[in-house]
């Protein structure tokens, strides 16, 4: 039998520290317990570590179910992973027991369980590159599912789960458990961090600690002594145009191609050359001081303001080089 608590603030519970009360709110610390919490009439919203999430200031009408579950194990020549494990502590685990593939993936915010819905990324490697598979309870069906990596339909930043948010919740993640002491540097700005050449090979402790300065350098670590770390990491994603928009656009916009042809634009550099500053605010929203991608709490900031904040970015850049670009975070 699940606990149910009534008009539980969200804001202590995002990493924007912003959103109002959930009309009902549950903690589960098992599978068992998580797919009876699902057993309900009114909205489920699934809530993890709250690092890619703006709630509204009117809160949730509906049942919040934070996912506190446990476990890391390897089995079958499987390493399965709970989805409530916290992702970084986990990555942190993985690197120094030699799976070093997951070192370019430090330092980021949230739970296991959320990473194949957004597909996370950075430094030139994406979960779904690591992840064989990912067991779901099937809204629909009533019954817990595995699905491979195909089935998952991973893209930027996107995936099956991502697609049909009402339908499937992710119970556990099973990563391929390659074990390699040494990665490659996919990555210009990390390879310039370490002092080596994009390609080279470097110890996978090396990368992840490089990976660490380089993001908290951005504000881009949970630190709360830092005005910048209220945040939900990048707010926009690096929007992707055809060949033809990428030559209308100034030759010193960096650009990387992607292997369908089409070109990956810094949206960072998009919104520095749309009139906006490190610091830029709207009440007490602001874009952070380190990065122009991350829009900031800067102490009782409301999601109103963080919307109004995105829009007026998002109109400039559109006004001015003709790209619409896309929010990151699930906005509620």
């Amino acid at each position: 039998m699940v606990e149910v608590q009534t008009q539980v603030s969200l804001a202590e519970h995002t990493t924007l520290h912003i959103g109002g009360s959930a009309a009902e709110f549950v903690s589960v610390d098992t599978e068992g317990d998580l797919i009876s919490a699902l057993n309900c009439s009114i909205p489920i919203l699934i809530l993890g570590a709250g690092s890619n999430l703006l709630i509204a200031d009117t809160g949730f009408a509906g049942r919040v179910i934070h996912i506190q579950t446990s476990g890391i194990n390897l089995i079958d020549n499987q390493l399965n992973v709970a989805a409530g494990e916290n992702w970084d502590e986990f990555v942190l685990w993985a690197v120094d027991n030699g799976f070093g593939f997951f070192a370019p993936l430090t330092g980021i915010p949230g739970t296991v369980g959320a990473t194949p819905i957004q597909n996370v990324g950075a430094y030139g490697t994406e979960v779904s590159e690591l992840i064989e598979s990912v067991t779901v309870f099937d809204r629909l069906t009533k019954e817990k599912l595995i699905l491979n990596n195909n089935q998952c339909r991973f893209g930027y930043r996107n995936s099956l789960f991502k697609q049909e948010p009402e339908r499937f919740v992710v119970l556990q993640v099973q990563f391929k458990p390659v074990k390699v002491e040494q990665i490659e540097v996919k990555y210009e700005e990390l390879a310039k961090k370490i002092g080596v050449n994009v390609s080279d090979l470097v110890d996978a402790r090396r990368v992840l600690a490089a990976v660490r300065e380089i993001r908290a350098s951005k504000g881009m670590l949970l630190d709360p002594t830092d005005s910048d770390t209220y945040s939900v990491g990048s707010f926009f994603l690096n929007p992707r145009v055809s060949e033809d928009i990428k030559t209308e656009l100034p030759s010193e916009v960096p650009a990387w191609q992607q292997q369908d042809g089409s070109w990956k634009i810094s949206a960072a550099w998009l919104i520095a050359n749309s009139g906006f500053v490190p610091g830029y605010r709207v009440g007490d929203a602001s874009i952070s001081s380190k990065h122009m991608l991350a829009l900031c709490n800067r102490g009782k900031a409301t999601a109103k303001e963080i919307m109004q904040l995105a829009q007026e970015v998002r109109s400039a850049v559109k006004s001015r080089f003709d790209i619409e670009l896309e929010f990151e975070p699930t906005i509620l």
